[in-house]
Parts: C-alpha cells; structure tokens; sequence
C-alpha cells in the first residue's frame, strides 16, 4: 500500500519536483553511505584491537607455558637431588657405623697388644729367673722332678717366638684398621661436603617456592586462557555485526550508483 502510494506521488511530481526529490534522496544516501563508512571503519578498528588482544595473549600463554615446563624440569632435577641426598645421608649412616666399628675393634687390638706385651715381658722376666734357677739345681739329682722342668731355654723360646707372631699379626690388623679408618673418615668427610653444598643451593624452602611459583603460574595460565576464550567470543559477534554492516554499505554504494546513473539519463537533465 505504500508503494502504492509513492508510485501515485512520482506520477503526480513535475520534472522538477522530481529532480529536486532525487537530490534529496541522493544526500541522504551520501549521508547515510557517510555514516555506514565511519561504523565500517570503527568495527574494522575494533577487529584490529581484539586481533591484537588475542595475539598478546597468544603470546602470554606460551611464555607462561615455557616457564611450566622450566619449572617441571627444575621440579624433577630439585626431586633428584633430594633423592641423591638422601641416599648419600644414607650412605654416610652407613658408614659412620662401620667407621665406629673399626674404632672398636682398633681399640681392641691396641688393648690385646698391651696385654701381649705385658705378657711378653713377664714371660722373659720369668723365663730369665728360671734358667738361673735350673743353673744353679743341675747338680740336683731331683732335677727332673723339678717343678722348673717344662720351663727350659728352648721352651721358653718357643713361646716367645709365638707371643711375638701373635703381636706382629695384631699390630699388622692394627695398621690395617687404621688406614680402613682415614679411608672412611675421608669418604665422609668427602659426603658431608657434597651434601652441605647441594643443601645451601638446593634446600627445601626453595623447592616450596618453585611449586608456589608453578601454582601461580598455572592459575594466570588458567586466566588468560579463559580470557582468550571470551575474547574470541566477542570477535565472531564483532565479526557477523561487521558483515551486517558491510553489507547494508555495498547496498547503500549499489543504490547511490543506480541513482546516479538515474539522474543522468537524458530524461531528467534538468538541461535537456
């Protein structure tokens, strides 16, 4: 009924009025091709600025996923570490009750040669005694029924020599007890160390900064993927609000140049 209503009106309009009436509707078209262009131009500006939004947070989120992954790798190598530490804790428990074991049984041997010594010495005190003793009761002709009897020169002798076998066997054990114990206070010494040093650069406190640091950093993770999300959300609504708008511009451009060509035409030259 509208159209109607319009085509009634063209019918009735002097070439004049026409002309006038199309340079009306021209200006409004420019007006409103003016207006489409700027809305274009705005949404193209707004896609620029949610492009560049979702490449920053490309950009953050592998950053933020390279620092995980130095972090899981600093994690693994902190649980290494305190697995070596304490099988060196371990070791050196180890060795420090066989070290005190070594102690002990040094100062056995230590003891066990004094007492041989002692021995020894009672031995030649008492064998030296008895030969002066058997000198002097040769001539008795109870001698073999002496008590002195099994106590002659070369028995006395022979219990030396084996006494002194013994000593020189403890004292060998005894030298051997001694380097077995600078070997394992060494070796301790060595352990202590290497512990101490790997607990001053890698202690505790530290690996419970590392995991809060990891947390965080997966929660900003968390964050700015949900972020990115959103942000993509908006660009397709951004998006099919640009095509929309694009498509009401190519309109309004293909109805000004139909127009135009219109005005043109022989017809309606106001000069004709």
């Amino acid at each position: 009924m509208q159209d109607q209503h319009h085509i009634i009106s063209y019918d009735n309009f002097t070439k004049q009025q026409l002309i006038s009436h199309l340079i009306q509707l021209e200006e409004n078209f420019q007006d409103f091709s003016s207006q489409s262009s700027q809305v274009e131009e705005l949404l193209q500006q707004q896609l620029e600025t949610y492009l560049n939004q979702l490449t920053e947070k490309d950009q953050i989120i592998r950053h933020m996923t390279e620092k995980l992954s130095n972090l899981d790798t600093l994690k693994i190598k902190v649980t290494n570490l305190e697995t070596e530490n304490d099988l060196l804790e371990s070791t050196i428990r180890t060795l420090t009750v066989k070290l005190n074991s070594e102690v002990e049984m040094h100062n056995e041997c230590i003891e066990k040669i004094s007492f041989l010594e002692n021995e020894l010495e009672w031995f030649k005190s008492s064998s030296q005694q008895d030969n002066e003793t058997i000198l002097l009761n040769q001539k008795d002709q109870n001698y073999k029924n002496s008590k002195f009897k099994h106590y002659s020169s070369k028995d006395w002798k022979q219990q030396e020599n084996i006494w002194i076998d013994k000593i020189n066997s403890l004292q060998t054990q005894l030298d051997e007890l001694k380097n077995s114990k600078s070997d394992l206070e060494e070796q301790i010494s060595k352990l202590l160390h290497l512990i101490n040093h790997d607990q001053h650069l890698y202690n505790k406190k530290n690996f419970q900064i590392l995991l809060k640091t990891q947390k965080d950093l997966t929660s900003s993770l968390k964050k700015s993927e949900s972020e990115k999300k959103l942000l993509k959300k908006n660009l397709i609504l951004l998006q099919r609000k640009y095509a929309k708008v694009h498509f009401i511009s190519n309109m309004v451009k293909l109805k000004k140049r139909g127009l135009v060509t219109a005005y043109k035409t022989p017809a309606l030259d106001p000069l004709a």
